[in-house]
């Protein structure tokens, strides 16, 4: 039986080695900085750079891959939806109900 930390170090092991395959970059970052009623919206991004052959012709295009999002509400953020969920029941409290379900 695989260790959980022997499984975490194949993945990073494979992560890293597909990352300098492509010469790429994996960021992951709050998108909403600085906005505390949306709490933390971390979003995933892998840069793949652009080639280009000595005549200066591109071979592989720049590449941004969105690998998606999740969301870390604030207490702020909690409070205000049930207080909207309370009053409306409405598409804000489907979907804050769908974020809270996943986790």
């Amino acid at each position: 039986m695989q260790k959980k930390e022997q499984v975490a170090q194949a993945f990073k092991a494979e992560l890293q080695a597909l990352l300098d395959k492509y010469g790429a970059e994996l960021e992951a970052k709050d998108f909403w900085q600085g906005y505390a009623e949306c709490g933390e919206d971390v979003r995933m991004e892998v840069t793949v750079p652009a080639i280009y052959d000595a005549d200066h012709n591109c071979v592989r295009e720049w590449t941004d891959i969105d690998l998606g999002a999740h969301i870390f509400p604030t207490p702020n953020a909690v409070a205000h939806r049930e207080a909207a969920c309370g009053r409306s029941g409405g598409a804000e409290c489907s979907t804050a109900q769908t974020t809270e379900s996943k986790k």
